[in-house]
């Protein structure tokens, strides 16, 4: 379902670009998600589970422990499996330590997820649908604004869509064993990858394609998830089983019960059911009325399906953003950041509705205007990029300070007095060492001169302990030692 002559025969002045109409559908979205992601990219701090996640990886680089992740060098970390800390800590170590070089690798997983829902509305509808998909994913703001950060769940999804891909593949290629082999394998290797990066949702992927490909036309082939689901097990068992048969009840019970458990449960966090349909209304905008018109046509329609796609694409975007909404509203501890299993396929469902209404003259005036868009893009990237414009709240001043005592200082042993794991996390990136906790296996005993760190966010700073004196207080953070 390629486009008509008329896209086809588009032109610039001196030769023909009919090429422009090959890679456009891929080139625009992935063009246009850099300039919404890469301006400022360096702007603000190691905030929230970025310092957490970035010094669990930068530690594994630095002492070698790749299979096992430690908090600190004597304290296990098995809230996540290790993938992500390896891809982020291989950058900020061989880039350099800081806020960019963090979270380049979580802009490279969100490119992949907008290439990912172009190449699969390309398996069902022609380029253009396939580009408007990609645009409309890319300037997302609840998609693109988790580039800001280190995210396992930007991970977890591209290795999820990645498993979507391949299986549309398979559903739309003709039925060769060999290639159903092939493709469900990958699908089942994706997902175990998705798995290595965030505990158990990833298969979760499964049951939900099974039920797309069971209502629209595939369910003779709904038995090869099985072997997905093997392949996904294969990938994911190595690390988990060698993690359990080590460490034994200090994974078991960490792995599964302080993360999993205690979330599902909402021992964590409990929003309610309506959270995320709250977000949607707050920041999906402008495309929320043309993911609700979607919803909408494609529950009219239903199941003949309308627009120019093949209705397996639709009802892909339908059943896996539906099917996800009501699995993530179910689920005790609701997050912002969870939203990234749903909206790549809204915007599926978005281009659709789109390109349902829009007249035809518009949509192939919008295709051959796509090299100004894409230049006028980069260039409004570019100026933005020099213009003195704060996205990011800057860095507490007091994680400055600190960091600047600790390396003018490296004698002095740094205890944790009140401090969470996001923030030591910070001050190791920073000043390349752990505040240590007293009883751990490096200082059973506070040295005599060591300096303590404390971190207190809230209107009523943190009584210290008698014997204790100021020797640094700047911003959320205060340094003191024994008299």
């Amino acid at each position: 379902m390629d486009e008509p002559a008329t896209t086809r025969g588009l032109t610039l002045p001196g030769r023909s670009v009919r090429w422009w109409s090959r890679v456009a559908w891929w080139f625009v979205p992935a063009v246009v998600f850099l300039c919404v992601t890469l301006p400022h990219l360096d702007q603000g701090a190691f905030r929230k589970d970025t310092g957490r996640y970035g010094a669990v990886g930068l530690q594994m680089w630095r002492t070698g422990e790749f299979w096992t992740p430690y908090l600190q060098p004597d304290t296990l970390y098995f809230n996540k499996p290790p993938l992500g800390f390896w891809i982020h800590g291989a950058s900020l170590h061989a880039l350099g330590v800081g806020v960019w070089q963090a979270r380049l690798p979580t802009v490279l997983a969100g490119l992949g997820i907008v290439l990912l829902i172009g190449a699969i509305v390309r398996r069902f509808a022609n380029r253009t649908r396939a580009l408007a998909a990609g645009v409309i994913l890319a300037t997302t703001l609840e998609f693109f604004r988790r580039t800001k950060e280190i995210s396992l769940d930007m991970w977890q999804a591209l290795f999820v869509f990645a498993a979507v891909w391949c299986v549309c593949v398979a559903v739309t290629s003709k039925r060769s064993v060999r290639a159903h082999t092939l493709w469900f394998s990958l699908a089942g290797a994706a997902i175990g990858l998705a798995l290595m990066s965030k505990p158990l949702t990833g298969l979760v992927a499964i049951p939900v394609l099974g039920v797309w490909m069971v209502a629209f036309g595939s369910a003779r082939r709904v038995g090869w998830l099985t072997l997905s689901a093997l392949v996904a097990v294969l990938v994911a068992a190595p690390w988990h089983l060698s993690m359990a048969s080590i460490h034994g009840e200090a994974f078991t019970g960490g792995y599964f019960g302080a993360e999993v458990a205690d979330r599902a449960s909402g021992r964590i966090s409990t929003k309610p059911w309506w959270f995320y349909f709250k977000e949607m209304g707050s920041h999906h905008w402008p495309w929320l009325i043309a993911a609700v018109g979607g919803l909408i046509g494609w529950a009219i329609h239903f199941p003949r399906g309308f627009g120019r796609i093949d209705r397996r694409g639709l009802a892909l975007g339908v059943v896996w953003s539906v099917c996800w909404l009501v699995l993530l509203t179910a689920f005790p501890d609701k997050r912002p950041r969870y939203g990234l299993m749903f909206y790549p396929t809204l915007a599926i469902v978005s281009a659709v509705w789109l390109f349902d209404v829009v007249p035809a003259r518009t949509r192939r005036g919008l295709v051959r205007a796509s090299p100004v868009i894409v230049g006028c893009a980069v260039i409004g990237a570019a100026v933005f990029a020099v213009l003195p414009v704060r996205v990011n709240r800057p860095a507490d001043p007091g994680f400055e300070a600190a960091t600047a005592w600790m390396l003018e200082h490296p004698e002095r042993v740094v205890m944790v007095g009140e401090i969470e794991s996001n923030d030591n996390g910070r001050l190791y990136l920073l000043a390349g060492r752990w505040a240590q906790r007293e009883g751990g296996a490096a200082h059973p005993e506070a040295p005599d001169d060591a300096a303590w760190v404390w971190v207190d966010y809230g209107a009523t700073r943190a009584v210290l302990p008698e014997g204790h004196a100021v020797i640094l207080e700047s911003g959320a953070v205060r340094l003191t030692e024994r008299r």
